[in-house]
């Protein structure tokens, strides 16, 4: 869950994201809070909007109103992502087509393409549990989810990137990465379009203090 309504058009720069949802029963896994990406955020407001908009179509045709989730089929909320995933990959004739797949993918490019992003970022963003030190110190820290600001970058600049190879848009509105935040995460690929570089950028900056003010441009 997001921790905020997104139809309050709030800054999305400040957010994170829940994966622990209401009446979670917590298990071995871990669900941690994670930064909001830039290009995640800008879909998330583009899909409120185009909610709203439906709304008041069905209310004006008299039709009842879709049920409200992140991911919807034939106007219901889908139970399981595992089984959506299946259904629209089966459907589209695409082997393999899983959530897993993009998490394997995403893993991949952030460890290949960003040199400076740690193992341990790469874990807890995939919410897996880091063995590294007293596990005693997880009950301490605050679980910052901006700890995680580097790669959450690399995310970014992974679909801009992908974006730049296909068709269709990977962000919903136009998002201009700097070039001194990737180069202080070890980027080896840098996108064609980027914010012109600043005096003080680098990893001298502090980055995990509103992150994307420096970084990232959502809406222009």
């Amino acid at each position: 869950m997001i921790d905020f309504d997104p139809v309050a058009q709030i800054d999305w720069r400040e957010a994170a994201i829940n994966l622990a949802p209401p009446g979670w029963v917590p298990t071995k896994k871990h669900r941690p809070r994670l930064p909001l990406t830039a290009c995640l955020a800008g879909w998330l407001q583009a899909w409120a909007d185009e909610d709203a908009a439906r709304d008041d179509a069905d209310r004006a045709r008299g039709v009842p109103l879709r049920e409200r989730g992140l991911l919807i089929y034939k106007r219901k909320r889908i139970a399981t992502v595992k089984q959506a995933m299946r259904r629209i990959g089966h459907e589209l004739e695409l082997e393999g087509f899983t959530q897993k797949r993009f998490r394997s993918f995403m893993a991949d490019q952030t460890r290949t393409l960003f040199r400076m992003v740690s193992r341990e970022q790469r874990s807890l963003m995939l919410g897996h549990a880091v063995r590294e030190g007293s596990e005693t110190t997880e009950y301490y820290e605050s679980g910052d989810p901006w700890a995680l600001a580097d790669v959450a970058l690399a995310t970014d600049c992974i679909m801009t990137l992908l974006g730049e190879r296909t068709a269709q848009a990977t962000f919903s509105a136009e998002t201009l990465l700097n070039r001194d935040q990737l180069a202080a995460i070890g980027a080896r690929l840098m996108p064609e379009k980027l914010e012109k570089s600043g005096k003080s950028g680098g990893r001298d900056r502090d980055r995990t203090c509103d992150p994307y003010h420096v970084k990232v441009v959502l809406f222009r």
